[in-house]
This record gives structure tokens, sequence and C-alpha cells, in this order.
């Protein structure tokens, strides 16, 4: 039952989303909600969502590294009065305009837990859900902007303290059951970890500072809270077709109105005459049992990369996203319609898991040149006196790649999906954006490719 994925109550003395800036809500006419106090935070002079121009500004320099003025440049903040100011004084400048504001949300931080302020009961997708998540990863951005701005001064506790506040944000939508939340949650994490190496290539970080972030990337388990994303998206599929099963004509239309992508303020008579005539409700019985059992496989696969069992030569199994066969596809037609989007959900949180893990390791190596002066040549040189256990490469299940490339450089890489090690030969982008299965994701590159 859905009601089981409803998380429990909280007082809102501790729940994060119990603030004014979350709480007050405006019906847009388009049907859509909005946080009116959301653009108090707005670092945008106008709050428009279009970016400014970014016309012949690269977003990150020679070296990779991120380009401030790029991000001046998309959020308007450069202007005839501040040209000649560096630009990390004008992206402060910015937020310190709206300092009081941003009061409210390191407020709303201190609380412990947190809980969206959504009728859960409604089992129809929420739009105070999709105003919430937008809000949460534009604060997540605005964040990582003034975390830059604060490491290209040398202000490194400023742009820790934003850094983890990324991640409060991300954490707030743990333990909801949507799949939107957890993707939005997913995004978070390369915003966070792309500044934590900002910060490390330029040596800024303390030993403390390394120590808070190696905590909060060691409590981060993706795969765990994707799974329970993925339970409730079964759910809530096998709800819809229940009703459409049961004569839920009303449903009906909803869903087959979905499936056209709302081209249609209703079906036509056409899908009302198939619906009544044809096998439908057969069919949709035999779908509902075949997408319970495709979506347990992917659940039991995730489970097993969250448990470290991976005794296969590539990350995805044979058969997990595929159909056996051309007949099985077309019978099974709403199922794998909806593999692509299944697929490249589990995709994002497999790298965005990689990536927090060896963002965590790369925090305890910099603890270890900031006391011995130098990177270890092997990365059991860390354990127990900087990190208790070090995490295995999600794709092989076994230590993460590692070379000493000098005293003060190292290379850090997963084997990625293949499941071959290319001695840190970096995985290149499809058209698509999704990463191709031959090829290592390397620590530094890969982490900007997320970000």
């Amino acid at each position: 039952s859905l009601v089981d994925f409803v998380p429990a109550p909280i007082p809102d003395e501790e729940n994060f989303y119990a603030t004014p800036l979350f709480q007050e809500v405006i019906t847009l006419p388009d049907g859509s909600k909005e946080f009116p106090r959301f653009k108090n935070l707005d670092i945008r002079p106008t709050n428009e969502t279009r970016g400014g121009d970014t016309k012949g500004t690269q977003s990150s320099d020679s070296r990779g590294h991120i380009n401030l003025e790029y991000w001046a440049a998309r959020y308007g903040l450069r202007s005839q009065e501040n040209q000649n100011q560096a630009v990390s004084d004008v992206i402060l400048a910015a937020f310190d305009k709206r300092r009081d504001s941003w009061k409210e949300l390191y407020k709303a931080a201190e609380k412990p837990r947190a809980r969206l302020l959504i009728n859960y009961e409604d089992m129809t997708p929420d739009p105070v859900l999709m105003a919430q998540t937008s809000v949460v990863i534009k604060l997540a951005q605005f964040l990582g902007v003034e975390s830059l701005a604060y490491i290209d001064i040398n202000r490194p506790k400023e742009a820790a303290r934003d850094i983890l506040l990324i991640f409060r944000l991300a954490d707030s939508l743990s333990g909801q059951p949507f799949l939107i939340s957890n993707l939005v949650k997913i995004s978070c994490s390369p915003i966070a970890t792309s500044k934590i190496w900002e910060g490390l290539e330029r040596h800024v970080w303390t030993d403390d500072e390394l120590k808070n972030f190696e905590i909060q990337l060691g409590s981060e388990n993706l795969l765990s809270d994707m799974s329970a994303a993925l339970r409730w998206n079964r759910g809530y599929t096998n709800y819809c077709l229940d009703r459409m099963i049961n004569g839920d004509w009303k449903a009906t239309k909803e869903i087959l109105n979905l499936w056209m992508d709302g081209k249609e303020k209703e079906p036509g008579w056409w899908a009302l005459v198939c619906y009544e005539l044809l096998p439908i409700r057969s069919w949709l019985r035999g779908e509902m049992a075949f997408s319970t059992f495709e979506d347990q496989k992917i659940i039991d696969h995730l489970e097993m990369e969250r448990r470290g069992i991976n005794n296969r030569n590539t990350l995805f199994p044979a058969g997990l996203f595929e159909a056996k066969s051309g007949v099985s596809k077309w019978r099974h037609a709403l199922f794998y319609l909806s593999v692509p989007a299944l697929k490249g959900a589990v995709m994002k949180s497999i790298e965005a898991q990689a990536l927090i893990d060896m963002a965590r390791i790369a925090c305890v190596l910099e603890r270890y040149k900031i006391a011995r002066g130098i990177y270890p040549e092997k990365l059991d040189q860390l354990v127990p006196d900087y990190i208790e256990k070090l995490p295995n490469d999600i794709a092989s299940a076994k230590p993460y790649r590692y070379r000493l490339d000098a005293p003060d450089k190292f290379t850090l890489w997963s084997i990625g999906y293949d499941g071959v090690d290319d001695n840190a030969a970096p995985a290149k982008k499809r058209r698509d954006g999704e990463e191709i299965e031959k090829g290592d994701w390397v620590w530094g590159v890969f982490t900007k490719k997320s970000s």
C-alpha cells in the first residue's frame, strides 16, 4: 500500500520545512505553486527565471576550474557600476543584500528532521512537491556559487558552511518516497562535491573542515534512497493500473491523457471505444504483474550494489533493462516505455554515489597530506588513522583505483560501467548526456562533468 511509504509526522520545531519560506504558498494562473518568500533569497537582481547573457564566457577555465565570471553573467550580477570589481566581491555583495533572508534558511537547517508540507494522502502528483523540489535545487545552486566566491578569496570556513548547507538541503529530501525528490537530492550532490574539489585543488581546507566533509559524505547512501523511491514508483504505477482495471473512468481518462503527453484535454472517442471493446483490462492485469516483477529485479540489483556484492563483469547484468525479444517489448510496451527513465534514474544514483565516495577519499587524502606533507603511496595507508574503512568502488565492489603521480599529486578513479580498468582513461559523454560504457570515472574529471 502507498500509505506504507508516507513518512511519520514531525513536530514543527523539528521539521526543516516548517518555516515561512516553505509554508507560504500561492497558486499561479497555470495551477502551479510558488513560494513567494523564495524571492527574498534569490540573488538575481530581477528574480527572473531566465539566466543572463553568458555568450563568450566559458563555464570553466583551461585548468578545469569553475569560472565565477560565467555565474556572475548567468545571474545578471555584472553592471556598469561593478565592472571593475573582482567577481567574487560582486557575487558576495549580491548575497549580502539578502543576508537577513538567508538567515531564515540557516535557522531552518538547524532542525534535525524534515517532512515535506504536502498532502501525502493524495496519490496524484502534488504541485507543491514540484515547487518545493525546484526551490531546493535553486538554493543549492546559489550556495554553490557563494562557496566558490569564498574559496576564491581564501575564506574556507564560510565556503565549508555553504557546502554543508547544500548537503542539508539534499538530506531534507531523504525519506521522501517520491522519485522526483530523490532525483533532486542526487542533483545536489555534484553541486557540493565539485566545490569540495575546487577547495582541494587550491589546498584551502583545514583538517577540521575536511573531517566534517568526510563525516557528511560517509553518511550519504544514495542507492538506498533510490531503492525506496523505486518501490514507491512501483506502488504508484500499480495503484493507477488498479483504478483502471476496476472501472474508475476518471482515473482512466487522466492516465490516458498522461500517456498522450497531455496533447488533448481528454482522450478522444477512439480511446474510449478501444478501452471498452478490446481486452485491455486483462492486458493491464498482466502488465501489472510483469512490471512488478521487473521493477523488483532493478531494486534487488541496487540492493546488491549498496551492499557491495558485485561479481559480474559489467555494472548492469544482461537483461536488466532490455526486453528478451521484440515480441516481449511490444507485449509489455507500458513497462518498456518507462525503462529509459528508470535506467536514467538508476544510473544517476550510481554515478552520484561513486562521486560521493571519491570525494570522501579525496578529503581523507588531503588530511594525510596536511599531517605528513605528501600523499600516501597506497590508499591502505589511510586506515585506520584517517578513516576507519575505505569505501569500495561501486562498479566492482573492490577498492577504488589510486595512483601517486608525484608527492603532491594523485589520480583516483572508479572503473565505471564496463568493469574494466582503463588506467584512468576518462569516460566520455554520449550526445544525450549518458555515460558510454568504456572508460573510467576519474576524480576531478568526473567531478566537473557531473556538476
